[in-house]
């Protein structure tokens, strides 16, 4: 991949836990390990307890301490985004991720990150059910960094047809009252294994 694009995986504030404060990450930390076989950029973007969780698997200046504003956690993954976006502004391409996703496989990340290099818009969807990792082109950057909330990135989403790329991974599949809920209908499917073809409906 010629175009490397940039994983800005999103770790909310870290949930109270009744024992160790570094018991909630291990999820994070899995999906984080997973993530590094892809041999993509990433930036982590979470609060001081995650920093510590995760200073083993990356460098200092790939995790970014933010203070979040929202207490909801749709609205918190899209500071978070923003917050990513602005420290990695240079890449060609972003691919949002939650972090707690650690059955996320690598083949899906990569097949998304295809994705983008011909179309702005890509998320992966796994027997029609749409999930991330979500993925932005650079052409979106000066619109993506004024989103406050989540309700404005579902604006945004509707207003560009996306990329469907069809995998066969259950493991991007998210809380159903997370940031992805449906988008505009894609004008495009995408299949890792049999290329990107234009499914015009």
């Amino acid at each position: 991949m010629r175009h490397l694009p940039t994983l800005i995986v999103t770790a909310g504030p870290s949930a109270p836990t009744t024992g160790s404060p570094m018991d909630c990450l291990h999820p994070l930390v899995s999906t984080l390990t997973r993530l590094l076989a892809c041999d993509l950029p990433i930036v982590l973007v979470g609060d001081d307890t995650v920093r510590d969780a995760t200073r083993h698997l990356l460098p200092d200046k790939d995790i970014l301490t933010l203070r979040y504003r929202s207490r909801h956690p749709a609205d918190q993954q899209v500071e978070a985004l923003v917050e990513g976006l602005l420290a990695r502004s240079q890449a060609p391409s972003w691919l949002l991720i939650p972090g707690l996703l650690p059955r996320l496989e690598v083949s899906t990340v990569l097949a998304v990150a295809s994705a983008l290099t011909r179309y702005p818009l890509a998320y992966a969807e796994h027997r029609q059910q749409r999930g991330v990792p979500l993925g932005f082109a650079s052409e979106l950057f000066s619109e993506l960094i004024q989103l406050n909330s989540h309700r404005d990135l579902e604006r945004f989403k509707s207003r560009y047809p996306a990329c469907s790329v069809e995998v066969d991974d259950p493991g991007v599949l998210m809380d159903p009252t997370s940031l992805m809920s449906p988008m505009r209908t894609p004008h495009h499917t995408a299949e890792p294994h049999a290329g990107i073809h234009n499914d015009r409906h």
